[in-house]
């Protein structure tokens, strides 16, 4: 284990920490929190890539990711207001510009050697984030802090660190980002909460037990979940009440809850809004002390069939 490896791990430690007590305490995580992380990071990959004695051709790499870190967190407008998160596009737009070139440039310079690793490693950060981005788009990750998160640790986190976890890692590393790591290790440990679910509506109602939203959420006094971090699992819908196991971002929680009272519900199935950033915390410890989990799952399924 190399002394950048720990102080990456003690930089994602303690800006994580924080970032899932604010989470727990008010579901909200500013975005300070991963422009500190990503800085870190750059700072950091500059030191090794320095203490390597790269080509400068390395270090162009920086721009493109950059670049598209940038625009996840800052959007172009008339003026700049960097409270709001904006910067005016006469200084935004040419980095974006510059970026697309840089990587053009770079991709066909680096096609004209042998197989470059650590060149791929770099461009991989870009794409990790892109990857990222889909799948918040297409709701597989829910909150655009873990998203956001997850973007961060993809510049924090480059390369896999030099340490020989209890569970080993993917060997083809450059198919398998680290991030990604950390992304599986966190919806493994989540798991624990709809075990949970079960487990509490067993003891608790078991004459209530409905598949699938008893590994979701509970029952609960209608009366009791306005102005909690609670989502109703339970809407009207065209003047019939049905469930619906994930919420639309943009659900207006309030006017659910009068439609069901309206409708004369007294109980309904509920769920905690229980933020991903602490799996994702518990991913990341674990991504570093114990390994790819998933990974080993894999491997030890497969041997169980041969």
């Amino acid at each position: 284990m190399t002394l950048l490896d720990i102080i990456r791990f003690i930089v994602g430690l303690i800006v994580l920490g924080y970032a899932s007590y604010s989470d727990m305490k008010t579901r909200m995580v500013c975005d300070k929190a991963w422009i500190a992380i990503a800085s870190a990071g750059f700072i950091i990959l500059f030191i090794q890539l320095f203490m390597e004695n790269v080509s400068w051709l390395y270090y162009l790499t920086f721009l493109p990711i950059g670049a598209l870190f940038t625009s996840f967190f800052v959007e172009g407008s008339d003026k700049t207001n960097f409270q709001e998160g904006k910067i005016n596009r006469f200084f935004l737009y040419p980095v974006y510009v510059c970026g697309i070139i840089v990587t053009v440039y770079l991709v066909y310079i680096f096609s004209l050697s042998k197989t470059d690793i650590l060149f791929l490693t770099l461009m991989e950060i870009p794409l990790v984030m892109l990857l990222i981005y889909l799948l918040y788009y297409f709701r597989l990750i829910f909150g655009g802090a873990d998203a956001k998160a997850l973007i961060a640790l993809s510049v924090l986190f480059p390369f896999y660190p030099s340490v020989s976890a209890l569970l080993g890692y993917f060997p083809l590393k450059i198919i398998w980002p680290y991030t990604l790591v950390i992304l599986t290790n966190g919806a493994i440990t989540a798991l624990v909460i709809p075990i949970s679910y079960l487990f509490y509506n067993l003891i608790t109602d078991p004459r209530n037990i409905r598949f699938p939203v008893c590994f979701l959420g509970y029952r609960e006094d209608i009366h009791k979940v306005k102005n909690r971090y609670l989502w109703p699992l339970e809407i009207v819908d065209n003047g019939k009440k049905r469930f619906v196991l994930f919420q639309k971002r943009d659900a207006n929680i309030n006017e659910q809850i009068d439609a069901l009272l309206a409708y004369g519900a007294k109980k309904i199935w509920v769920t905690h809004k229980i933020p991903f950033m602490i799996p994702l915390f518990m991913g990341f410890v674990t991504a570093f002390l114990v390994g790819d989990i998933l990974n080993y799952l894999v491997n030890s399924v497969i041997l169980q069939c041969l």
